[in-house]
């Protein structure tokens, strides 16, 4: 579908959620804690003109690399960057932590690191990243939170964790159902599971449920399985949403060559009603 086809009823946008493993490149077999893969240190130019390719409008990543890394990836695409430190401060593989960002063809406004942000918030919660940034899109503000939820490393099945993280981003945005705004990255929760259930109450769609095609498994990249990586929307509308599974992304010509990461990207066409067209 080309974006000319997406209609005239609103701003469109198109927006990409991918957790890209620090930059290693991934290959099957290997486990962020049990058996780490090496450092690749092309990775990062692979990703950078892949998601070139994808033409996105608004990028939210998930496990960044090192801070220089990715400013010198949104200055190749020419999008502005907010940056999300950390609360994990990593270990001798995974140095840093697992930052995030947010990448927009448009201006960003009132970026701003949601963990920090809230002196209260329990310390144990958004131990990879929670960022917001209003993106200016020529149809009106978009409000972007994007965030990793916890996972279940060690062992330990951490739902409870989630819902707490989930609480914490919808107290945020707050309950103005008429504010454009989008919810995404890497949820570490499957579709039917209460942390999800928490964002539907609250008045959110489920783009993928709305829109999508395929299975929507965007976990592990090379034969995916799970639908973790998500975009919930609220006074916006689904246009589409399609996990990006082609090479370079997944599928590759030499299987012995890694993938850029463990995850696929989640492409999400939306539009925000009463908006002008994109130019």
């Amino acid at each position: 579908m080309s974006r000319a086809d997406l209609g005239s009823d609103g701003s469109r946008v198109r927006l990409v959620s991918y957790n890209i493993l620090a930059a290693r490149g991934w290959c099957a077999g290997e486990q962020p804690q049990s058996n780490p893969g090496p450092e690749r240190p092309w990775i990062m130019g692979e990703l950078t003109a892949a998601l070139g390719g994808l033409d996105a409008d608004v990028i939210a990543l998930q496990e960044c690399p090192a801070r220089e890394l990715v400013v010198a990836a949104a200055d190749e695409l020419g999008m502005h960057l907010a940056w999300f430190p950390a609360c994990w401060p990593g270990d001798a593989v995974w140095v840093g932590g697992f930052p995030g960002a947010i990448l927009s063809r448009w201006p960003l406004e009132e970026a701003r690191d949601e963990v920090t942000a809230h002196a209260d918030l329990d310390p144990t919660l958004f131990n990879r990243h929670w960022g917001s940034a209003r993106v200016m899109t020529p149809g009106g503000p978009l409000l972007v939170h994007a965030y990793h939820c916890c996972s279940d490393f060690g062992g330990e099945f951490k739902e409870s964790v989630r819902c707490a993280e989930i609480e914490a981003v919808l107290a945020a945005v707050g309950e103005d159902h008429a504010q454009a705004t989008v919810l995404l990255g890497d949820h570490n929760a499957d579709p039917g599971s209460a942390p999800l259930a928490l964002l539907a109450a609250a008045g959110f769609v489920d783009a993928h449920a709305a829109a999508g095609t395929g299975d929507g498994f965007s976990c592990q990249a090379i034969e995916p399985s799970c639908r973790i990586d998500q975009c919930w929307l609220r006074g916006c509308r689904a246009l589409r949403c399609a996990v990006q599974g082609q090479t370079p992304f997944g599928r590759r010509v030499d299987e012995t060559a890694p993938a850029l990461s463990d995850h696929l990207p989640l492409m999400v066409e939306l539009v925000i009603p009463g908006g002008g067209s994109r130019p």
